[in-house]
């Protein structure tokens, strides 16, 4: 058995403060094995943290400069932004050859630097989601014509109790629906005179005037937002370079189609008539310089072997007010590609309509028993359809129809792809950090 000795009373003491001292450098070295990894995560953390700040400053700046570019937005070839403390900086390098742009940012907070890079590819799609989409001067229904569809439209939709079998948007606070019976959903800042076998959406009970919801009513909802057209200006104009790449007829004129051919790539500098029972084949996009008129049995479709949809554009630069225009009438028939879907896109570029009302006769008239894959692009002017009219879709500033004019949304007008050059939109190819 062990004792402690203690010779002296002063030993005691220094026993005493011994021991304390080892237990206090024990509680110390205890303290510090706890702080030590603490401290560690919090430098960790907040390593992390700034990490992160420096990846979403880098990616701000391409998702800012992505979307300018997605929706033909103004750009400089270097943007900068400031944020989170730090800034970054966004390269823009163009690959016309391969129709790509690169984007590469390098971001730097507190000397933490991180570089990414996006790739964006030319997409060959353009999209139709609607039967319908129409801007300011909106969508206007007689007698007993219909739309098979969706309608969004940045004007009022106004009829006769005809029939809309989708849901119909009337977009902005002067948003109608007026005499409408609507088989899906409606959205409007007014509804009035209606029947709504779905919902509908509308400003307050005093726009809700006199009409039938079978759905649930929703008072005080936001109006819904203007829409921009599917197809840019410089997706036509890009569609008309490629057209003039082919050959170029400048007479004689008027140019008359009377027996079956095949053209485009191809400009024609006049007005061109498609009548009798002449058959045009599409071999590549057309344009025309002018007024286009087809008539009788005549037929335009798109040469099998491309399996693609083509642009068939009347645009005359120099007389937008009464040149740029179409007429279909008689038993004019279209013919597309059934699988995979392809159509033709028949646009005119005449601005004789403006938001204060009709300046002139309207982009496309199409009367008769006009039928087929055809989609009727107008985004400056108005389109008209009369009678037994039948056809895809339909892009215009205002749209009217009349008599039995019918309009069946094709489901395969989601995803179109067109004839060589560039579609509708830039799509991300890949994005990746580079450092």
């Amino acid at each position: 058995m062990y004792k402690w000795i203690i010779s002296k009373k002063g030993d005691a003491g220094q026993v005493m403060i011994a021991v304390v001292m080892l237990l206090l450098g024990i509680s110390v070295g205890i303290v510090n094995r706890g702080v030590t990894p603490t401290r560690e995560d919090n430098d960790l953390a907040r390593s992390v943290i700034q990490s992160k700040m420096v990846q979403v400053t880098g990616d701000s700046v391409l998702e800012d400069v992505g979307y300018r570019i997605r929706f033909s937005m103004p750009y400089d070839l270097i943007e900068s932004i400031n944020l989170n403390g730090g800034y970054a900086t966004a390269t823009v390098v163009n690959d016309v050859l391969n129709d790509t742009k690169t984007l590469s940012s390098e971001s730097n907070i507190s000397s933490s630097i991180r570089r990414a890079e996006v790739v964006l590819q030319k997409s060959e799609t353009v999209t139709f989601s609607y039967a319908v989409q129409v801007g300011q001067g909106g969508l206007d229904l007689g007698n007993s014509s219909s739309v098979f569809g969706n309608v969004y439209t940045d004007g009022p939709v106004v009829g006769n109790n005809n029939v809309v079998t989708g849901t119909v948007v009337s977009a902005s606070t002067t948003g109608l629906i007026n005499r409408i019976l609507v088989g899906g959903d409606a959205y409007a800042h007014n509804i009035s005179n209606s029947n709504i076998t779905g919902d509908s959406y509308y400003y307050s009970p005093a726009t809700y005037i006199s009409s039938i919801t079978h759905g649930i009513m929703h008072p005080g909802s936001p109006d819904m937002p203007t829409t921009t057209m599917p197809i840019s200006d410089a997706q036509i104009d890009s569609w008309e370079q490629l057209a003039a790449t082919g050959n170029s007829i400048s007479s004689p004129c008027p140019y008359k189609i009377t027996s079956s051919i095949s053209l485009g790539p191809t400009v024609i500098n006049c007005d061109v008539e498609l009548s009798g029972s002449a058959v045009l084949t599409l071999q590549g996009p057309v344009w025309i310089k002018g007024n286009f008129e087809m008539s009788n049995t005549s037929e335009m479709r798109i040469d099998p072997s491309l399996g693609k949809s083509v642009a068939f554009i009347v645009d005359n630069p120099a007389n937008r007010t009464t040149s740029s225009k179409i007429l279909l009438k008689n038993s004019a028939n279209f013919a597309g590609i059934p699988s995979p879907p392809a159509f033709i896109l028949l646009i005119s570029m005449s601005s004789a309509y403006n938001t204060g009302g009709a300046a002139g006769t309207p982009a496309i008239i199409d009367q008769n028993s006009t039928t087929g894959d055809v989609l009727l692009y107008a985004p400056y002017g108005e389109v008209t359809l009369n009678n037994s009219v039948s056809v895809k879709s339909i892009v215009a500033k205002k749209l009217s129809l009349r008599n039995s004019a019918r309009l069946l949304y094709t489901d395969g007008l989601e995803s179109l792809i067109f004839y060589e050059g560039p579609g509708g939109s830039w799509d991300v190819n890949g994005w990746k950090e580079v450092e």
